[in-house]
């Protein structure tokens, strides 16, 4: 016993100096600042005050730190909803030690895939009434309705799965490399990524474009509103109109657009998103949804 007890000292993992703590957290810091765009790899999630890590920017943050992950799927499935939970265990790609696990959940209940959008007034008439339902909303146009029927399960399994995945994944990131503060609600750094007036200046310099015109002083038709101080900025009824003709276009649907963009509505959707919504539009002509 005395020697087993000697040889776990032996090989555990001495703690790490405050240096080392210091300039690992620095390294996420400047991760975040430098190479991290806001509304791509994090973003504040609407109701909430603190920045989450999306898809994208975990894998980059496990990426920088040579992190692999090893998923283990639990699947509760019933007539009515299907669950998944996802459990990853992190490793050190060179050594191969453990250095955090995550755990995430989803379910085909939770309201965004629970719902979709009537495709016409005759199916939401067609459809049972227990199956159907009138959701009210407010966005920067004021209060609407929108006529939604339940979703099969089944179509939305995948996009669930994925998203408990993304969870757990966001979750072992976190965990494993203690970033959780460099997230946590705070003043927005000089390098937050593109601003509406970036956006503006990427779309003068597009090929075709002309670089040196100046913006227009004539009326912009449905300009986007001006941002409130607490509140965020929600894509234009222009711009959403634009983002549902692509997604007609490259027969994607709406329930599983907005489950890639974590949004119960277009409505929902952030402006600064627009852009990088109809490149990933563009992205599934090439990879279609499973």
């Amino acid at each position: 016993m005395a020697t087993e007890s000697r040889d776990l000292v032996q090989i555990a993992a001495p703690p790490m100096t405050v240096a080392s703590l210091k300039e690992r957290s620095q390294h996420v810091q400047a991760l975040i600042k430098d190479l991290m765009v806001e509304g791509v790899h994090y973003g504040v999630v609407p109701g909430t005050k603190e920045r989450s890590l999306t898809k994208q920017g975990s894998e980059m943050l496990l990426s920088a730190f040579h992190i692999a992950v090893e998923p283990e799927i639990i699947e509760t499935a019933t007539p009515d909803f299907v669950r998944y939970t996802v459990k990853i265990t992190g490793r050190h790609m060179g050594s191969g030690i453990v250095v955090g696990i995550g755990v995430g959940r989803c379910s085909s209940n939770e309201e965004k895939y629970k719902w979709r959008r009537a495709v016409c007034p005759a199916e939401f008439d067609a459809t049972p009434e227990a199956l159907r339902r009138i959701k009210w909303g407010s966005g920067d146009r004021g209060v609407y309705t929108v006529q939604q029927i339940r979703t099969n399960p089944e179509d939305v399994a995948n996009t669930v799965l994925k998203m408990a995945k993304k969870r757990a994944q966001a979750d072992l990131c976190l965990t494993a490399l203690a970033a959780s503060d460099a997230f946590k609600a705070q003043p927005r750094p000089d390098n937050r990524g593109p601003t509406r007036a970036d956006l503006q200046a990427q779309t003068r310099a597009r090929p075709g474009a002309s670089p040196a015109a100046a913006p227009s002083s004539a009326p912009v038709d449905n300009p986007a509103p001006a941002a409130k101080p607490g509140k965020p900025e929600f894509a234009t009824s222009s711009q959403l109109g634009l983002i549902k003709r692509r997604l007609d276009t490259v027969g994607v649907s709406e329930t599983y657009f907005l489950a890639q963009f974590e949004v119960g509505s277009f409505e929902e959707l952030p402006f600064g998103q627009v852009d990088h919504a109809l490149a990933w539009i563009q992205s599934q002509v090439q990879e279609p949804p499973v």
